[in-house]
């Protein structure tokens, strides 16, 4: 038995021993990889509770100022190219709603801002994508925080009861594509 296994193993060792490689020169390899980062910026839920004071009167505007720090980064502001701002809305108010949002410097001076998102009383679910070029936006790496203001429209016919659970869903995200 010993004697067959030392022939069976010299057959599968000998073409490893014998192969050809040619050689290899390394430093003809050519990486280019540009990453993609993607990244939750703000998220918030609103309630109908959100919307009226300890009065029962109806408050127009919310809004929030978030630190970001994606900007702060060497690596993001030495290479970002570019990035996706991506927001998801969904809600159950019979309500309208405006939304700005604008990015801020640390001395809360806008650094870029969107255009007012209008969210129709009809409508449910809303999804807005926006492209931020850096080099038509230089002044947006100076970013610090986001600010997020979300505004009721009028309405005479659809009054916010306290009692009705209503619900308004704030979603952000960035796609961040850096170039190398």
């Amino acid at each position: 038995m010993r004697f067959k296994l030392k022939p069976l193993m010299l057959l599968f060792i000998l073409p490893l021993l014998v192969s050809c490689v040619d050689n290899v020169d390394f430093n003809q390899i050519q990486v280019d990889v540009d990453p993609i980062m993607d990244l939750p910026l703000v998220y918030f839920e609103l309630d109908q509770l959100d919307f009226l004071e300890d009065t029962g009167e109806e408050v127009i505007s919310i809004s929030d100022i978030t630190d970001i720090d994606v900007f702060q980064t060497s690596i993001v502001r030495d290479n970002l190219d570019r990035f996706d701002l991506i927001i998801n809305m969904r809600k159950d108010f019979p309500r309208g709603f405006r939304v700005n949002i604008a990015f801020l410097d640390d001395n809360l001076q806008p650094t870029y801002e969107l255009s007012t998102i209008t969210f129709n009383e009809n409508s449910e679910e809303i999804e807005i994508r926006e492209n931020i070029v850096i080099a038509a936006n230089p002044g947006i790496l100076n970013t610090g925080k986001l600010r997020v203001e979300i505004e009721l429209v009028p309405s005479s016919g659809n009054p916010i009861d306290p009692g009705v659970q209503w619900e308004l869903d704030f979603r952000s995200a960035g796609i961040f594509y850096l170039s190398f």
